[in-house]
């Protein structure tokens, strides 16, 4: 199965190599024919297919891609969009070439540090924590994806009932020079007890293989870290952050230490979603129900596929402007402050194997303004009523379908995607009130 690989580092890498347009499509036109051959429309009404797709599996995690940190862990239950399940895959590296020398294991700690800010779901949740040592030795040089399924080697961790902290720091003992402990303050984090076999398996490896990461990794393959209750939000955390690592408290023969291991190398999420627990089941691929509502959610969750069957009969045309609308829909039941709205949306198409951001996305970010592209929610009013709506110029892809250079297609979804789990329901393509709408400006030559 191909897979769909929209990992924002590689998005961001890709703009880098990109091309930008120079050319004005009107002043192209008008020097191929004369002026009073121009002439110039503005229309509407060109009809506009949307379907709620399940596209295949994404990418969470790629070596030629700066490895993402900021992921997430949870278990939610949305009455919208169903369940959805966030797990951490991680592996664990030595900060040192030598390896302590120990007499007897006293603990073993892992800890990770998290986002206060950016909790996603309802508040004051209960997380239920269970941390399974992996059973598949991660390469990382290979690429994993959302729907991976991994072999697991026995659960060696649990922590029930935990309530993240609302600060953005608390206070820890921690031991400190010729083994005296101190309190001292630091990044907010979740601290989840491990087995101490943890401990005498990573102090068994062989020194020569923690100068090797490739050895280390066989030696000791990481955690799969997962919530096992509905949490009713997901906990963002902060790998790279100085107080995610795994930590063993031991006993020597100059007293009582401590060693550190990082949380690195390979890093993803690994996500599962269960549509029949909420709305959107039976909307995901079907094209009946996508006429009146269309889902599109972050993580491993449904994008918007988009078609213009008429839009053959425009004949040779200069595309001046095409600016891509949609409505947002509130349905009941739904709370936008407990699941807000996705901050930007992008344009992708399908040139060979992979999705890949249109032109017109590229572009604003050559120009540094993402906003010339649109794809954040402008809250407008209609009729005595607020709501929001999202605009997308794709102008320039759309000349690009009419010129037969690509598929009749472009897919709307999440710029931030595999890290991100806002969704939003638009208004399809039969909705009475706010169909979703291609304004478009063209010059017919």
């Amino acid at each position: 199965m191909k897979k769909l690989n929209v990992l924002l580092t590689g998005i961001i890498a890709g703009l880098a190599l990109g091309w930008m347009s120079c050319n004005d499509p009107l002043q192209i036109g008008t020097e191929l024919v004369g002026e009073s051959d121009v002439d110039f429309f503005t229309t509407d009404t060109f009809q506009v297919n949307g379907l709620t797709a399940q596209l295949d599996s994404i990418l969470s995690y790629t070596f030629s891609s700066a490895t993402l940190t900021d992921l997430r862990i949870g278990n939610i239950v949305d009455p919208i969009f169903g369940g959805y399940k966030s797990n951490l895959v991680t592996q664990v590296l030595p900060n040192t070439s030598s390896k302590a020398e120990y007499t007897t294991i006293d603990s073993v700690v892992l800890a990770l540090e998290i986002d206060t800010t950016g909790l996603y779901g309802m508040d004051n949740p209960s997380f239920d924590i269970a941390v399974h040592k992996l059973g598949t030795t991660l390469i990382s040089e290979q690429a994993y994806y959302a729907d991976d399924n991994l072999d697991l080697n026995g659960m060696v961790g649990m922590l029930n009932g935990v309530v993240p902290p609302s600060e953005d720091s608390m206070e820890i003992v921690r031991i400190t020079s010729f083994n005296f402990r101190d309190t001292v303050e630091v990044a907010s984090h979740l601290r989840i007890p491990l087995d101490k076999s943890v401990g005498e398996t990573i102090f068994d490896i062989d020194s020569v293989d923690y100068t090797r990461i490739d050895s280390f990794t066989n030696a000791f393959t990481g955690f799969f870290i997962e919530v096992t209750n509905n949490s009713n939000a997901l906990i963002p955390l902060r790998l790279s952050g100085s107080e995610s690592k795994l930590t063993v408290y031991y006993d020597s023969r100059s007293g009582f230490s401590e060693f550190t291991y990082s949380l690195s190398n390979v890093l993803f999420n690994t996500m599962e979603h269960d549509y029949t627990l909420g709305v959107i089941d039976g909307h995901v691929d079907n094209p009946t129900l996508s006429k009146e509502k269309i889902f599109v959610q972050g993580g491993a969750g449904p994008s918007l596929k988009v078609t213009f069957p008429t839009l053959e009969n425009l004949g040779s045309a200069i595309i001046n402007e095409a600016v891509l609308e949609l409505t947002v829909l509130n349905l009941p039941g739904d709370n936008q402050e407990v699941y807000p709205l996705p901050d930007r949306i992008y344009t992708y198409f399908k040139p060979d194997s992979l999705y890949t951001v249109t032109d017109d996305v590229r572009d604003a970010f050559q120009f540094a303004d993402i906003n010339l592209f649109g794809g954040s929610p402008i809250e407008v009013s209609n009729g005595g009523t607020n709501q929001y709506i999202y605009r997308l110029n794709v102008s320039e892809h759309l000349q690009k379908i009419v010129d037969g250079e690509v598929e009749n297609e472009i897919v709307i979804q999440l710029a931030t995607k595999p890290i991100s789990p806002n969704r939003v329901v638009f208004a399809g393509e039969m909705d009475a009130e706010n169909p979703i709408k291609l304004k478009l400006t063209y010059t017919k030559i």
